[in-house]
């Protein structure tokens, strides 16, 4: 008998995809303001048109993915620590009177995941 081959739909998400979305929304805050500052200047060069319209199509994704999270405990510690740009260690001061600080890692994990499937399945990853 011949060994069975399953394929998957969706490739599942390696922890290099991991790293690449830690590392893309690690960049996010400085991203959103890229995309402030070159929608306002009249004449960009052509590398600032390009880095506006993928700056404004990544930040699109991450915004998806963010709106994939079901958990809300996920959610607003990711967005503490990616959206807001707060540091590891700020979050984990900011939630550690209500989590573990293990359990605020595994929410972190977990929400990258997440969003790193959800990169994935887009492109930008």
């Amino acid at each position: 008998m011949g060994a069975v081959v399953q394929m998957e739909i969706w490739p599942s998400v390696t922890e290099e995809d991991v790293k690449a979305a830690k590392r893309l929304l690690d960049t996010y805050p400085l991203m959103c303001r890229r995309i402030e500052v070159y929608s306002q200047k009249e004449n960009l060069s052509p590398g600032e048109r390009i880095k506006l319209m993928d700056d404004k199509r990544k930040k699109s994704e991450i915004e998806s993915g963010f709106k994939l999270i079901l958990d809300d405990e996920v959610k607003r510690i990711l967005e503490h620590r990616y959206i807001k740009g707060q540091r590891h260690k700020y979050t984990k001061m900011k939630f550690e009177s209500i989590f573990s600080v293990s359990t605020i890692n595994r929410r972190i994990d977990e929400g990258v995941r997440i969003l790193a499937e959800c990169l994935k399945l887009a492109g930008v990853i």
